[in-house]
């Protein structure tokens, strides 16, 4: 994966400042604006499409693409998945308990074939970590299975399936929902 920290500032204002999760297909920061003595926090995923990690011989023994010469268009397919899932956050905007999209940026690589992509989101806090600072109480619990359950029924109505339910995507934000 290519060094995020690299391609601060995103957006010309927002820095990478630290890790704070890693999944599947990507890394997640945490970034900062300061402007007129305010600094203000988001959450940047980072997904690398690139060569670094993608295993050619897999695509290929796979059958997912004929040869090497096909890893272009199958780069552009990714990306194409990545603005779909983009949209589609873009669509949820304004649901309590969706995390919230804020602006994205896909940057083609320029040494070599492939895509960085950068999603800012609304800064929380996961599951684990705020039940490690913060007393969880019987209606603490109550109220986590309601926030959990609205926004299952918002992706449902959306046709949309989570696919990735775990306590570290369970986020929650300052004031506890």
């Amino acid at each position: 994966m290519s060094d995020a920290m690299s391609f601060s500032p995103l957006w010309g204002e927002w820095y990478l400042k630290e890790l704070i999760g890693r999944g599947t297909f990507g890394a997640v920061y945490r970034a900062e604006k300061t402007e007129y003595g305010n600094t203000y926090t988001s959450a940047v995923k980072h997904i690398s499409v690139s060569k670094d990690n993608i295993n050619t011989e897999s695509l290929i023994a796979e059958g997912i693409i004929p040869n090497e010469g096909a890893l272009p268009a199958y780069y552009d397919a990714v990306r194409d998945k990545m603005i779909s899932e983009i949209n589609f956050c873009y669509a949820l905007r304004g649901n309590t308990n969706i995390v919230s999209y804020e602006d994205h940026c896909i940057i083609p690589k320029t040494d070599d074939i492939g895509y960085d992509i950068f999603i800012r989101m609304e800064h929380l806090t996961a599951l684990p970590k705020y039940m490690r600072e913060h007393y969880f109480g019987e209606a603490d619990v109550i109220q986590l299975g309601i926030d959990i359950c609205e926004a299952l029924e918002v992706l449902d109505k959306h046709s949309m399936i989570h696919r990735d339910i775990k306590p570290d995507n369970v986020l929650i934000d300052k004031t506890g929902h």
